[in-house]
């Protein structure tokens, strides 16, 4: 029986590092590939590698890191900026972000966090989850994408099973690591613009849905409370900000008003500032948007220096 079991011990102990070298070797070079999953990867190598560098953090979705450019802002105030705006996500995974940043990079001086109907939406299912793949074995990784559908058990744990049917992202490793080129990027500081005219993303969605109700999330609610009130204790400057939606599309969605009303009542509880442009001629200027929900770059640019405006104008200080 001794035997036996040293045989397969033997037989095994050589797949199981094979896995192991095979899982490492992906996962390095993957981490190269900056325009992976629309650059994510790029940001969040950023983070982990103590390259953001900046008093300035901007948190939020795809209208984070499509509206506000952080290369304006370090230019008009003086101070360095990185956009941390995470495509289709909830303010649970921007959290991530968070928590994964102030544990390996100085705390910043002031977060301006985007927020709007999808901030605190509830969801299923882990959108772009590729993003993670390389960073799988990070404890606070594991925590906050678990509870979504996308990863098992054994993809945070097995070495090479998460890569299992995986073959677009096994083929950028392979790419990278044969690549002689420098590295792309997608993202400058994280700020990613559109260059594109109106779509008929809009009319699309209408056809499907005349509108719909946000489902807020109880959960990430009280983890964003808890996120304003930490930074708080921390003395990091928090200012919240609803970045333009097209005027049609704010009609789309029915509780949008019940949402507004919510960061409202938290900007007055916690006294930290908050900007809403839903008001603002902006967001009756088509020439601005791509879609119903995110500016172009024309509107980026646009959008930008109105913030830096009131800013200045609010006597608020980012340095």
């Amino acid at each position: 029986m001794k035997k036996f079991l040293l045989k397969v011990c033997l037989f095994i102990l050589p797949l199981v590092v094979l896995a192991y070298a095979l899982d490492f070797f992906i996962s390095t070079n993957l981490k190269k590939a900056q325009v992976f999953m629309e650059g994510e990867i790029g940001v969040w190598e950023d983070i982990y590698n103590q390259r953001v560098n900046s008093e300035v953090l901007i948190y939020g979705s795809s209208r984070a890191y499509v509206h506000i450019n952080p290369m304006q802002i370090q230019d008009s105030l003086n101070v360095r900026c990185y956009n941390f705006g995470v495509n289709g996500q909830n303010f649970r995974i921007q959290y991530l972000r968070h928590l994964e940043y102030m544990e390996h990079n100085p705390k910043p001086k002031t977060i301006i966090v985007s927020v709007d109907i999808f901030s605190l939406q509830k969801v299923a299912n882990l959108y772009n989850y590729r993003q993670f793949l390389p960073y799988l074995h990070k404890e606070n990784v594991q925590k906050y994408t678990s509870a979504y559908n996308g990863f098992n058990t054994f993809d945070y744990y097995l070495p090479l099973v998460k890569y299992y049917g995986e073959h677009d992202a096994i083929k950028r490793a392979f790419a990278k690591f044969n690549e002689k080129t420098p590295h792309q990027q997608f993202r400058i500081r994280g700020y990613h613009p559109v260059d594109r005219d109106w779509n008929t993303d809009f009319s699309k969605a209408k056809t499907k849905k005349s509108s719909y109700v946000i489902e807020v999330d109880a959960e990430i609610q009280q983890l964003f409370e808890n996120f304003l009130a930490d930074c708080q204790e921390k003395n990091i400057q928090v200012v919240m900000v609803y970045t333009p939606i097209y005027k049609i599309g704010q009609q789309y969605v029915e509780n949008h008003d019940d949402i507004t009303a919510y960061f409202e009542k938290l900007s007055t509880d916690f006294k930290i500032p908050f900007f809403n442009y839903l008001e603002d001629d902006i967001c009756l200027a088509q020439r601005y948007f791509y879609n119903s929900t995110h500016l172009n770059k024309k509107g980026s640019i646009v959008f930008t220096n109105m913030l830096i405006r009131d800013l200045k104008k609010n006597h608020i200080s980012l340095d």
